[in-house]
Protein backbone atom coordinates (compact mmCIF):
# COMPACT_ATOMS: atom_id res chain seq x y z
CA UNK A 1 0.00 0.00 0.00
CA UNK A 2 1.31 3.47 -0.78
CA UNK A 3 2.64 5.14 2.35
CA UNK A 4 0.25 8.06 2.15
CA UNK A 5 -2.55 6.24 0.31
CA UNK A 6 -2.71 8.83 -2.48
CA UNK A 7 -3.12 7.90 -6.10
CA UNK A 8 -1.80 10.39 -8.66
CA UNK A 9 -1.99 10.54 -12.44
CA UNK A 10 -2.83 7.24 -14.10
CA UNK A 11 0.39 6.59 -15.98
CA UNK A 12 2.69 7.91 -13.30
CA UNK A 13 0.96 6.10 -10.45
CA UNK A 14 1.61 2.69 -11.98
CA UNK A 15 5.36 3.34 -11.77
CA UNK A 16 5.28 5.35 -8.55
CA UNK A 17 4.19 2.48 -6.35
CA UNK A 18 6.18 -0.38 -7.85
CA UNK A 19 8.73 -1.71 -5.38
CA UNK A 20 12.16 -0.27 -6.10
CA UNK A 21 13.67 -3.73 -6.06
CA UNK A 22 11.56 -4.82 -9.02
CA UNK A 23 13.16 -2.09 -11.13
CA UNK A 24 16.76 -3.19 -10.51
CA UNK A 25 17.11 -5.59 -13.47
CA UNK A 26 15.36 -3.17 -15.82
CA UNK A 27 17.56 -0.25 -14.79
CA UNK A 28 20.66 -2.40 -15.14
CA UNK A 29 19.59 -3.69 -18.56
CA UNK A 30 18.82 -0.12 -19.61
CA UNK A 31 22.30 1.00 -18.53
CA UNK A 32 23.85 -1.82 -20.58
CA UNK A 33 21.70 -0.97 -23.61
CA UNK A 34 22.51 2.74 -23.30
CA UNK A 35 26.24 2.02 -23.20
CA UNK A 36 25.98 -0.22 -26.27
CA UNK A 37 23.92 2.30 -28.25
CA UNK A 38 26.24 5.16 -27.35
CA UNK A 39 29.27 2.91 -27.95
CA UNK A 40 30.76 4.04 -24.66
CA UNK A 41 31.56 0.61 -23.31
CA UNK A 42 35.11 1.50 -22.30
CA UNK A 43 35.50 1.11 -18.55
CA UNK A 44 31.98 -0.32 -18.16
CA UNK A 45 31.84 -3.66 -16.38
CA UNK A 46 29.30 -5.65 -18.40
CA UNK A 47 29.97 -8.83 -16.44
CA UNK A 48 29.17 -7.12 -13.13
CA UNK A 49 26.00 -5.58 -14.56
CA UNK A 50 24.84 -8.91 -16.03
CA UNK A 51 25.63 -10.63 -12.74
CA UNK A 52 23.47 -8.05 -10.93
CA UNK A 53 20.49 -8.98 -13.09
CA UNK A 54 21.06 -12.74 -12.73
CA UNK A 55 21.49 -12.59 -8.94
CA UNK A 56 18.40 -10.43 -8.59
CA UNK A 57 16.28 -12.82 -10.64
CA UNK A 58 17.61 -15.84 -8.74
CA UNK A 59 16.77 -14.25 -5.38
CA UNK A 60 13.16 -13.76 -6.46
CA UNK A 61 12.64 -17.45 -7.31
CA UNK A 62 12.07 -18.69 -3.74
CA UNK A 63 9.13 -16.30 -3.32
CA UNK A 64 7.78 -17.32 -6.71
CA UNK A 65 7.94 -21.01 -5.77
CA UNK A 66 6.39 -20.30 -2.36
CA UNK A 67 3.55 -18.47 -4.11
CA UNK A 68 3.08 -21.42 -6.47
CA UNK A 69 2.97 -23.94 -3.61
CA UNK A 70 0.64 -21.96 -1.36
CA UNK A 71 -1.49 -20.00 -3.83
CA UNK A 72 -1.31 -22.01 -7.04
CA UNK A 73 0.31 -19.18 -9.01
CA UNK A 74 3.99 -18.69 -9.77
CA UNK A 75 4.55 -14.99 -9.21
CA UNK A 76 7.61 -13.14 -7.96
CA UNK A 77 5.44 -10.21 -6.90
CA UNK A 78 2.45 -10.06 -4.60
CA UNK A 79 -0.86 -11.21 -6.04
CA UNK A 80 -2.65 -8.07 -4.96
CA UNK A 81 -2.01 -4.60 -6.25
CA UNK A 82 -1.76 -4.37 -10.02
CA UNK A 83 -5.46 -4.53 -10.82
CA UNK A 84 -6.52 -2.42 -7.87
CA UNK A 85 -3.83 0.14 -8.53
CA UNK A 86 -4.73 0.74 -12.16
CA UNK A 87 -8.43 0.70 -11.27
CA UNK A 88 -7.97 3.34 -8.55
CA UNK A 89 -5.72 5.40 -10.78
CA UNK A 90 -8.30 5.31 -13.57
CA UNK A 91 -10.98 6.68 -11.23
CA UNK A 92 -8.75 9.10 -9.28
CA UNK A 93 -9.14 12.21 -11.42
CA UNK A 94 -12.89 11.62 -11.72
CA UNK A 95 -13.42 11.83 -7.95
CA UNK A 96 -11.12 14.52 -6.53
CA UNK A 97 -11.37 14.89 -2.77
CA UNK A 98 -12.88 11.42 -2.31
CA UNK A 99 -11.39 8.72 -0.08
CA UNK A 100 -12.38 5.24 -1.15
CA UNK A 101 -12.91 2.53 1.45
CA UNK A 102 -13.26 -0.42 -0.92
CA UNK A 103 -9.61 -1.29 -1.59
CA UNK A 104 -6.66 0.37 0.19
CA UNK A 105 -8.38 3.54 1.40
CA UNK A 106 -6.82 5.74 -1.27
CA UNK A 107 -7.50 9.47 -1.05
CA UNK A 108 -7.91 11.00 -4.49
CA UNK A 109 -6.42 14.48 -4.68
CA UNK A 110 -7.21 17.44 -6.90
CA UNK A 111 -5.06 17.35 -10.01
CA UNK A 112 -4.72 19.61 -13.03
CA UNK A 113 -6.89 17.25 -15.06
CA UNK A 114 -9.38 16.47 -12.28
CA UNK A 115 -13.10 16.61 -12.96
CA UNK A 116 -14.37 20.09 -12.04
CA UNK A 117 -18.13 19.57 -12.29
CA UNK A 118 -19.31 18.68 -8.75
CA UNK A 119 -22.42 16.89 -10.07
CA UNK A 120 -20.25 14.64 -12.25
CA UNK A 121 -17.95 13.98 -9.29
CA UNK A 122 -20.94 12.90 -7.18
CA UNK A 123 -22.18 10.64 -9.97
CA UNK A 124 -18.68 9.21 -10.47
CA UNK A 125 -18.52 8.32 -6.76
CA UNK A 126 -21.86 6.53 -7.06
CA UNK A 127 -20.68 4.71 -10.22
CA UNK A 128 -17.37 3.78 -8.57
CA UNK A 129 -19.15 2.23 -5.59
CA UNK A 130 -21.67 0.42 -7.81
CA UNK A 131 -18.74 -1.04 -9.70
CA UNK A 132 -17.21 -2.21 -6.42
CA UNK A 133 -20.56 -3.73 -5.39
CA UNK A 134 -20.41 -5.77 -8.59
CA UNK A 135 -16.76 -6.79 -7.95
CA UNK A 136 -17.55 -7.80 -4.37
CA UNK A 137 -20.57 -9.83 -5.50
CA UNK A 138 -18.47 -11.69 -8.09
CA UNK A 139 -15.82 -12.53 -5.49
CA UNK A 140 -18.19 -13.41 -2.63
CA UNK A 141 -18.31 -17.15 -3.51
CA UNK A 142 -14.57 -17.34 -2.76
CA UNK A 143 -14.96 -16.27 0.90
CA UNK A 144 -14.65 -19.25 3.23
CA UNK A 145 -15.94 -19.61 6.81
CA UNK A 146 -12.43 -18.96 8.09
CA UNK A 147 -12.22 -15.82 5.95
CA UNK A 148 -15.51 -14.58 7.37
CA UNK A 149 -14.12 -14.71 10.90
CA UNK A 150 -10.88 -12.99 9.90
CA UNK A 151 -12.79 -10.32 7.95
CA UNK A 152 -14.85 -9.47 11.03
CA UNK A 153 -11.63 -8.99 13.00
CA UNK A 154 -10.04 -6.84 10.28
CA UNK A 155 -13.19 -4.73 9.95
CA UNK A 156 -13.12 -4.11 13.71
CA UNK A 157 -9.47 -2.94 13.46
CA UNK A 158 -9.88 -0.94 10.26
CA UNK A 159 -7.57 1.86 11.39
CA UNK A 160 -4.69 -0.61 11.82
CA UNK A 161 -5.36 -3.11 9.05
CA UNK A 162 -6.77 -3.11 5.57
CA UNK A 163 -8.81 -6.00 4.36
CA UNK A 164 -6.96 -8.98 2.94
CA UNK A 165 -8.50 -12.11 1.50
CA UNK A 166 -7.55 -15.64 0.53
CA UNK A 167 -5.63 -16.35 -2.66
CA UNK A 168 -8.61 -17.43 -4.80
CA UNK A 169 -10.58 -14.32 -3.83
CA UNK A 170 -7.59 -12.05 -4.43
CA UNK A 171 -6.73 -13.55 -7.81
CA UNK A 172 -10.34 -13.30 -9.00
CA UNK A 173 -10.65 -9.71 -7.77
CA UNK A 174 -7.40 -8.73 -9.51
CA UNK A 175 -8.61 -10.37 -12.73
CA UNK A 176 -11.94 -8.52 -12.58
CA UNK A 177 -10.29 -5.19 -11.70
CA UNK A 178 -7.90 -5.46 -14.64
CA UNK A 179 -10.71 -6.48 -16.99
CA UNK A 180 -12.97 -3.60 -15.91
CA UNK A 181 -10.16 -1.05 -16.07
CA UNK A 182 -9.12 -2.09 -19.56
CA UNK A 183 -12.77 -1.72 -20.61
CA UNK A 184 -12.80 1.79 -19.07
CA UNK A 185 -9.61 2.77 -20.89
CA UNK A 186 -11.06 1.65 -24.19
CA UNK A 187 -14.39 3.49 -23.69
CA UNK A 188 -13.39 6.49 -21.60
CA UNK A 189 -13.01 9.95 -23.11
CA UNK A 190 -10.08 10.46 -20.72
CA UNK A 191 -8.16 7.47 -22.09
CA UNK A 192 -4.86 8.21 -23.74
Amino acid sequence: MPANGIICHTGFSVWLYLPDQACIPFCTLYKIRLRLVQKQGHGFDYVYQALTVVVFLLTTLPYGFWNKEHNGVFSITSMEGGGGLIHSAQWAFKMPGYREERYWGNAFQYEIISEKDTQKVKQNIIDFNKEWDYIDSCCKPYITQSDSEIIKYMAHHKSDLWMTYNAKYTLERERILKQITIKHYKQDQWAL
